[in-house]
């Protein structure tokens, strides 16, 4: 079971550090602040 806590743990690190991961939560955030701003 730990075996597998820490393979989950690795991967999650992984997705953490791969930036392609991040660009549609950063586009969106930025989208929505524009609106926000304009308005």
């Amino acid at each position: 079971m730990s075996v597998f806590s820490n393979a989950r743990k690795a991967k999650l690190k992984e997705d953490i550090l791969n930036v392609e991961n991040w660009i549609p939560f950063v586009i969106t955030f930025l989208i929505t602040n524009g609106i926000i701003k304009e308005s």
